[in-house]
Protein backbone atom coordinates (compact mmCIF):
# COMPACT_ATOMS: atom_id res chain seq x y z
CA UNK A 1 0.00 0.00 0.00
CA UNK A 2 1.06 3.35 -0.59
CA UNK A 3 0.88 6.08 1.93
CA UNK A 4 1.39 9.54 0.65
CA UNK A 5 0.73 11.60 3.77
CA UNK A 6 -2.86 12.11 2.25
CA UNK A 7 -6.15 11.86 4.48
CA UNK A 8 -7.08 9.30 1.66
CA UNK A 9 -4.60 7.41 2.41
CA UNK A 10 -5.61 6.38 5.84
CA UNK A 11 -9.31 5.59 4.17
CA UNK A 12 -7.75 3.04 1.96
CA UNK A 13 -5.62 1.54 5.28
CA UNK A 14 -8.80 0.56 7.13
CA UNK A 15 -10.93 -0.85 4.50
CA UNK A 16 -7.70 -2.76 3.44
CA UNK A 17 -6.91 -4.19 6.53
CA UNK A 18 -10.31 -5.60 6.27
CA UNK A 19 -9.32 -7.75 3.81
CA UNK A 20 -6.03 -8.07 4.74
CA UNK A 21 -4.59 -10.48 7.62
CA UNK A 22 -1.62 -7.89 7.46
CA UNK A 23 -1.86 -4.68 5.22
CA UNK A 24 1.48 -3.27 4.32
CA UNK A 25 2.30 0.28 4.21
CA UNK A 26 5.17 2.55 3.20
CA UNK A 27 5.24 6.28 4.11
CA UNK A 28 8.06 8.80 2.99
CA UNK A 29 9.05 11.47 5.88
CA UNK A 30 11.72 14.64 5.93
CA UNK A 31 13.67 15.70 8.88
CA UNK A 32 12.30 19.33 8.49
CA UNK A 33 9.32 19.33 10.59
CA UNK A 34 6.84 21.74 8.46
CA UNK A 35 6.81 18.67 5.70
CA UNK A 36 6.88 15.32 7.60
CA UNK A 37 3.45 13.88 8.87
CA UNK A 38 4.96 10.63 9.70
CA UNK A 39 3.55 10.34 13.29
CA UNK A 40 0.00 10.24 11.65
CA UNK A 41 1.30 7.64 9.25
CA UNK A 42 2.46 5.73 12.56
CA UNK A 43 -0.89 6.16 14.17
CA UNK A 44 -2.83 4.93 11.65
CA UNK A 45 0.01 1.51 10.82
CA UNK A 46 -0.82 0.62 14.77
CA UNK A 47 -4.62 1.18 14.43
CA UNK A 48 -4.72 -1.11 11.82
CA UNK A 49 -1.71 -3.42 12.53
CA UNK A 50 0.01 -2.73 9.46
CA UNK A 51 3.48 -3.88 8.74
CA UNK A 52 4.73 -0.41 8.28
CA UNK A 53 8.09 1.21 6.57
CA UNK A 54 9.39 4.35 5.93
CA UNK A 55 11.97 6.48 4.72
CA UNK A 56 13.51 9.65 5.02
CA UNK A 57 14.33 11.66 2.45
CA UNK A 58 17.54 13.83 1.71
CA UNK A 59 18.30 16.54 -0.23
CA UNK A 60 20.80 14.01 -1.62
CA UNK A 61 18.05 11.66 -2.77
CA UNK A 62 16.19 14.26 -4.37
CA UNK A 63 19.37 15.16 -6.13
CA UNK A 64 20.11 11.82 -7.25
CA UNK A 65 16.12 11.37 -8.71
CA UNK A 66 16.19 14.38 -10.80
CA UNK A 67 17.65 12.70 -14.00
CA UNK A 68 15.65 10.05 -13.86
CA UNK A 69 12.42 11.72 -12.86
CA UNK A 70 12.86 14.17 -15.57
CA UNK A 71 13.89 12.16 -18.41
CA UNK A 72 10.70 9.56 -17.59
CA UNK A 73 8.08 12.69 -18.28
CA UNK A 74 8.16 13.80 -22.30
CA UNK A 75 6.92 17.00 -21.39
CA UNK A 76 8.05 19.69 -18.91
CA UNK A 77 6.62 18.45 -15.81
CA UNK A 78 7.41 20.65 -12.23
CA UNK A 79 5.41 18.46 -9.58
CA UNK A 80 8.34 18.78 -6.39
CA UNK A 81 6.32 16.02 -4.70
CA UNK A 82 7.18 13.28 -7.54
CA UNK A 83 10.58 13.01 -5.68
CA UNK A 84 8.50 11.86 -2.75
CA UNK A 85 6.15 9.80 -4.42
CA UNK A 86 9.09 8.29 -6.56
CA UNK A 87 11.18 7.18 -3.13
CA UNK A 88 7.51 5.62 -1.77
CA UNK A 89 7.61 3.49 -4.84
CA UNK A 90 10.68 2.34 -4.86
CA UNK A 91 10.30 0.77 -1.13
CA UNK A 92 7.64 -0.54 -1.47
CA UNK A 93 9.58 -2.58 -4.76
CA UNK A 94 12.68 -3.22 -2.04
CA UNK A 95 9.90 -4.86 0.01
CA UNK A 96 8.59 -7.48 -2.67
CA UNK A 97 5.21 -5.30 -3.36
CA UNK A 98 4.23 -5.24 -6.98
CA UNK A 99 1.00 -4.09 -6.49
CA UNK A 100 0.15 0.08 -4.71
CA UNK A 101 -2.92 1.19 -3.31
CA UNK A 102 -2.84 5.40 -3.61
CA UNK A 103 -5.26 7.79 -2.09
CA UNK A 104 -5.68 10.63 -4.32
CA UNK A 105 -8.98 11.69 -5.54
CA UNK A 106 -10.38 12.03 -1.83
CA UNK A 107 -9.91 15.78 -2.02
CA UNK A 108 -11.12 16.08 -5.19
CA UNK A 109 -14.26 14.88 -4.46
CA UNK A 110 -15.53 15.43 -0.83
CA UNK A 111 -13.95 18.96 -0.66
CA UNK A 112 -10.43 18.62 1.32
CA UNK A 113 -8.88 21.01 0.11
CA UNK A 114 -7.73 23.97 1.87
CA UNK A 115 -8.71 26.78 -0.86
CA UNK A 116 -11.74 25.20 -1.24
CA UNK A 117 -12.70 27.24 2.03
CA UNK A 118 -10.76 30.25 1.98
CA UNK A 119 -12.49 30.95 -1.37
CA UNK A 120 -16.02 30.24 0.63
CA UNK A 121 -14.83 33.62 2.37
CA UNK A 122 -14.56 35.36 -0.38
CA UNK A 123 -17.70 34.55 -2.04
CA UNK A 124 -19.47 35.11 0.90
CA UNK A 125 -18.82 38.55 -0.16
CA UNK A 126 -21.26 38.12 -3.61
CA UNK A 127 -24.06 37.13 -1.27
CA UNK A 128 -24.22 41.03 0.29
CA UNK A 129 -27.13 42.88 -1.68
CA UNK A 130 -24.93 44.71 -4.97
CA UNK A 131 -26.45 48.05 -3.79
CA UNK A 132 -24.82 47.80 -0.25
CA UNK A 133 -21.50 46.77 -1.47
CA UNK A 134 -21.51 48.71 -4.98
CA UNK A 135 -22.83 51.72 -3.37
CA UNK A 136 -21.33 51.59 0.26
CA UNK A 137 -18.83 48.87 1.14
CA UNK A 138 -16.60 49.47 -2.16
CA UNK A 139 -16.48 53.41 -2.44
CA UNK A 140 -15.38 52.95 1.74
CA UNK A 141 -12.76 50.22 1.26
CA UNK A 142 -11.22 52.37 -1.79
CA UNK A 143 -10.16 54.96 0.65
CA UNK A 144 -8.27 52.85 2.41
CA UNK A 145 -4.35 52.72 1.79
CA UNK A 146 -3.64 49.51 -0.70
CA UNK A 147 0.09 49.33 0.79
CA UNK A 148 -0.80 49.50 4.50
CA UNK A 149 -0.72 45.49 5.19
CA UNK A 150 -3.81 45.97 8.02
CA UNK A 151 -5.52 48.32 7.12
CA UNK A 152 -4.95 47.43 3.53
CA UNK A 153 -6.80 44.23 4.32
CA UNK A 154 -10.33 45.80 3.50
CA UNK A 155 -9.80 46.91 0.37
CA UNK A 156 -7.95 43.57 -0.85
CA UNK A 157 -10.55 41.15 0.42
CA UNK A 158 -13.41 42.90 -1.66
CA UNK A 159 -10.75 43.24 -4.70
CA UNK A 160 -10.47 39.37 -4.84
CA UNK A 161 -14.35 38.49 -3.55
CA UNK A 162 -14.61 40.55 -7.00
CA UNK A 163 -13.05 38.78 -9.10
CA UNK A 164 -14.77 35.84 -10.91
CA UNK A 165 -13.97 32.10 -10.40
CA UNK A 166 -12.26 30.27 -12.19
CA UNK A 167 -9.58 33.02 -12.02
CA UNK A 168 -10.01 34.13 -8.28
CA UNK A 169 -9.06 29.99 -6.70
CA UNK A 170 -6.37 30.31 -9.98
CA UNK A 171 -5.21 34.13 -8.72
CA UNK A 172 -2.63 32.81 -5.97
CA UNK A 173 -0.32 31.54 -7.88
CA UNK A 174 3.09 33.99 -8.66
CA UNK A 175 2.36 33.83 -12.57
CA UNK A 176 -1.02 34.98 -12.52
CA UNK A 177 -0.30 37.93 -9.74
CA UNK A 178 2.05 39.61 -11.91
CA UNK A 179 1.58 41.21 -15.21
CA UNK A 180 3.21 38.99 -18.35
CA UNK A 181 5.35 41.54 -19.59
CA UNK A 182 6.93 41.54 -16.85
CA UNK A 183 7.65 37.75 -16.61
CA UNK A 184 7.73 36.18 -20.33
CA UNK A 185 9.75 37.68 -23.31
CA UNK A 186 7.55 39.71 -25.95
CA UNK A 187 8.43 36.93 -28.94
CA UNK A 188 7.08 34.28 -26.64
CA UNK A 189 3.76 36.36 -25.81
CA UNK A 190 2.97 37.17 -29.62
CA UNK A 191 3.08 33.61 -30.13
CA UNK A 192 0.86 32.65 -27.63
CA UNK A 193 -1.23 35.52 -26.85
CA UNK A 194 -2.55 37.01 -23.61
CA UNK A 195 -5.92 36.67 -24.50
CA UNK A 196 -7.00 33.18 -23.13
CA UNK A 197 -4.51 32.21 -20.71
CA UNK A 198 -7.55 30.48 -18.80
CA UNK A 199 -9.21 29.50 -21.50
CA UNK A 200 -9.21 25.73 -20.64
CA UNK A 201 -9.94 25.99 -16.87
CA UNK A 202 -12.70 28.09 -17.49
CA UNK A 203 -13.95 26.10 -19.87
CA UNK A 204 -14.54 22.98 -17.33
CA UNK A 205 -16.14 25.44 -14.74
CA UNK A 206 -18.32 26.07 -17.40
CA UNK A 207 -19.09 23.30 -18.62
CA UNK A 208 -19.30 21.33 -15.24
CA UNK A 209 -22.86 20.05 -14.31
CA UNK A 210 -23.47 21.53 -11.29
CA UNK A 211 -25.49 24.45 -9.72
CA UNK A 212 -23.57 25.76 -6.77
CA UNK A 213 -19.55 26.95 -7.43
CA UNK A 214 -17.85 24.65 -5.04
CA UNK A 215 -18.33 21.28 -7.56
CA UNK A 216 -17.98 23.61 -10.58
CA UNK A 217 -14.50 24.13 -8.27
CA UNK A 218 -14.26 20.21 -7.78
CA UNK A 219 -15.02 19.28 -11.44
CA UNK A 220 -12.43 21.36 -12.41
CA UNK A 221 -9.37 19.82 -9.84
CA UNK A 222 -10.89 16.29 -11.05
CA UNK A 223 -9.98 17.64 -14.85
CA UNK A 224 -6.49 19.41 -14.00
CA UNK A 225 -5.34 19.14 -10.56
CA UNK A 226 -5.93 15.61 -10.41
CA UNK A 227 -6.28 14.01 -13.94
CA UNK A 228 -3.04 15.97 -15.23
CA UNK A 229 -0.89 16.40 -12.73
CA UNK A 230 -1.40 14.04 -9.43
CA UNK A 231 -2.48 10.93 -11.41
CA UNK A 232 0.14 11.25 -14.03
CA UNK A 233 2.73 12.19 -10.68
CA UNK A 234 1.63 8.94 -8.75
CA UNK A 235 1.16 6.76 -11.78
CA UNK A 236 4.61 7.97 -14.04
CA UNK A 237 7.04 7.67 -11.16
CA UNK A 238 5.36 4.11 -9.57
CA UNK A 239 5.88 2.94 -13.00
CA UNK A 240 9.34 4.10 -13.30
CA UNK A 241 9.96 2.50 -9.90
CA UNK A 242 8.44 -0.66 -11.00
CA UNK A 243 5.42 -1.13 -9.56
CA UNK A 244 1.80 -0.85 -10.52
CA UNK A 245 -0.90 1.16 -8.76
CA UNK A 246 -4.59 1.86 -8.20
CA UNK A 247 -6.78 4.49 -6.49
CA UNK A 248 -10.21 3.34 -4.34
CA UNK A 249 -11.21 6.44 -4.03
CA UNK A 250 -11.71 6.95 -8.03
CA UNK A 251 -13.76 3.79 -8.17
CA UNK A 252 -16.71 4.79 -11.08
CA UNK A 253 -19.29 4.33 -8.68
CA UNK A 254 -18.15 6.53 -5.37
CA UNK A 255 -17.28 9.32 -7.94
CA UNK A 256 -20.43 9.17 -9.51
CA UNK A 257 -22.00 8.97 -5.62
CA UNK A 258 -19.83 11.84 -4.79
CA UNK A 259 -21.62 13.82 -7.68
CA UNK A 260 -24.69 13.49 -6.15
CA UNK A 261 -23.69 14.61 -2.57
CA UNK A 262 -24.96 18.56 -1.95
CA UNK A 263 -21.98 20.99 -1.76
CA UNK A 264 -22.89 21.47 2.08
CA UNK A 265 -22.05 18.13 3.40
CA UNK A 266 -19.28 18.18 1.42
CA UNK A 267 -17.84 21.44 3.42
CA UNK A 268 -20.08 22.29 6.10
CA UNK A 269 -19.53 25.72 6.70
CA UNK A 270 -16.02 25.89 6.57
CA UNK A 271 -15.44 22.10 7.93
CA UNK A 272 -13.74 20.76 4.68
CA UNK A 273 -14.65 17.17 4.02
CA UNK A 274 -17.58 16.86 6.13
CA UNK A 275 -19.34 13.87 5.32
CA UNK A 276 -16.37 12.03 4.73
CA UNK A 277 -15.61 12.38 8.46
CA UNK A 278 -18.99 11.66 9.15
CA UNK A 279 -18.66 8.50 7.64
CA UNK A 280 -15.09 7.84 8.83
CA UNK A 281 -15.20 9.10 12.84
CA UNK A 282 -15.62 5.62 13.64
CA UNK A 283 -13.08 3.83 12.26
CA UNK A 284 -10.21 6.22 11.80
CA UNK A 285 -8.05 7.20 14.85
CA UNK A 286 -9.31 10.92 15.96
CA UNK A 287 -5.82 12.54 16.28
CA UNK A 288 -5.58 11.37 12.07
CA UNK A 289 -9.45 12.68 10.89
CA UNK A 290 -9.43 15.87 12.45
CA UNK A 291 -5.71 16.72 11.72
CA UNK A 292 -4.53 20.09 9.92
CA UNK A 293 -4.23 19.40 5.86
CA UNK A 294 -1.62 18.63 4.56
CA UNK A 295 -1.02 18.09 0.54
CA UNK A 296 2.45 15.69 -0.18
CA UNK A 297 4.98 18.48 0.00
CA UNK A 298 8.30 18.25 -0.86
CA UNK A 299 10.79 20.70 1.10
CA UNK A 300 12.28 21.54 -2.22
CA UNK A 301 12.14 24.60 -1.50
CA UNK A 302 14.49 25.03 1.57
CA UNK A 303 17.21 22.51 -0.55
CA UNK A 304 17.36 24.52 -3.31
CA UNK A 305 18.08 27.41 -1.07
CA UNK A 306 20.04 25.45 2.05
CA UNK A 307 21.94 22.19 0.57
CA UNK A 308 24.93 23.19 -1.08
CA UNK A 309 24.86 20.69 -4.14
CA UNK A 310 21.33 21.78 -4.69
CA UNK A 311 22.29 25.72 -4.36
CA UNK A 312 25.01 25.21 -7.09
CA UNK A 313 22.79 23.40 -9.72
CA UNK A 314 20.21 26.27 -9.04
CA UNK A 315 22.19 28.65 -9.94
CA UNK A 316 24.37 27.45 -12.56
CA UNK A 317 21.24 26.32 -14.74
CA UNK A 318 19.37 30.15 -13.80
CA UNK A 319 22.37 32.10 -14.89
CA UNK A 320 23.40 29.66 -17.51
CA UNK A 321 23.31 32.07 -20.87
CA UNK A 322 21.46 28.72 -22.24
CA UNK A 323 18.95 29.43 -20.08
CA UNK A 324 18.33 32.84 -20.91
CA UNK A 325 17.91 32.39 -24.16
CA UNK A 326 15.61 30.02 -24.53
CA UNK A 327 12.79 32.73 -25.16
CA UNK A 328 10.40 32.00 -22.38
CA UNK A 329 11.29 34.40 -19.22
CA UNK A 330 12.88 37.59 -19.38
CA UNK A 331 16.72 37.65 -17.80
CA UNK A 332 14.96 40.74 -15.34
CA UNK A 333 12.61 37.96 -13.83
CA UNK A 334 15.03 35.19 -13.34
CA UNK A 335 17.12 37.91 -11.65
CA UNK A 336 13.98 39.34 -9.87
CA UNK A 337 12.83 35.72 -9.01
CA UNK A 338 16.28 34.25 -7.56
CA UNK A 339 16.19 37.46 -4.99
CA UNK A 340 12.87 36.51 -3.79
CA UNK A 341 13.52 33.30 -3.22
CA UNK A 342 16.81 34.38 -0.72
CA UNK A 343 14.12 36.38 0.88
CA UNK A 344 11.82 34.20 1.04
CA UNK A 345 12.97 30.65 0.31
CA UNK A 346 9.51 28.29 1.33
CA UNK A 347 7.33 30.69 -0.61
CA UNK A 348 9.55 31.38 -4.13
CA UNK A 349 11.36 27.75 -3.62
CA UNK A 350 8.30 26.24 -5.88
CA UNK A 351 8.44 28.72 -8.48
CA UNK A 352 12.66 28.52 -9.21
CA UNK A 353 12.00 24.60 -9.15
CA UNK A 354 9.08 25.31 -12.00
CA UNK A 355 12.49 27.36 -13.67
CA UNK A 356 15.18 24.38 -12.96
CA UNK A 357 12.76 21.27 -13.93
CA UNK A 358 11.90 22.97 -17.57
CA UNK A 359 15.25 23.78 -18.22
CA UNK A 360 16.35 20.73 -16.83
CA UNK A 361 13.44 19.01 -19.16
CA UNK A 362 15.19 21.06 -22.38
CA UNK A 363 18.55 19.67 -21.70
CA UNK A 364 17.40 15.79 -21.25
CA UNK A 365 14.75 16.38 -24.21
CA UNK A 366 15.94 18.33 -26.48
CA UNK A 367 18.86 19.28 -26.84
CA UNK A 368 20.38 15.58 -26.13
CA UNK A 369 17.26 14.21 -28.92
CA UNK A 370 18.89 17.13 -31.48
CA UNK A 371 23.07 15.56 -30.46
CA UNK A 372 21.53 11.77 -31.41
CA UNK A 373 20.09 13.49 -34.68
CA UNK A 374 22.73 15.05 -36.00
CA UNK A 375 25.46 12.72 -34.91
CA UNK A 376 23.38 10.15 -37.24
Amino acid sequence: MLSERRDGQQFDWAFAAEKQSKVRSFSIAFEESGFSEIEFARTTAKAFGADHKEKFLTPQDASNALDKIIAYYDEPFANSSAIGSYYCAELARQNGVNTLLAGDGGDELFAGNERYATDKRFSLYNGIPAWLRQGVIEPLTSLLPDRDIKMSLPRRYVRRANIPNPRRILSYGLFLSLPPEEIFEDGFLQQIGTDHWLAIPEAHFARANASCELNRILYLDVKMTLADNDLRKVSGTAELAGVNVRYPLLDDRLAEFSGRIPASLKMKGFEKRYIFKQAMKEILPQKVLYKKKHGFGVPLAQWLFQNPRMRELTQDLLHDSRTRQRGYFRPSFIQRLTGLHQAEPNFYGEVVWYLVALELWHRQHLERSNRTVHAT
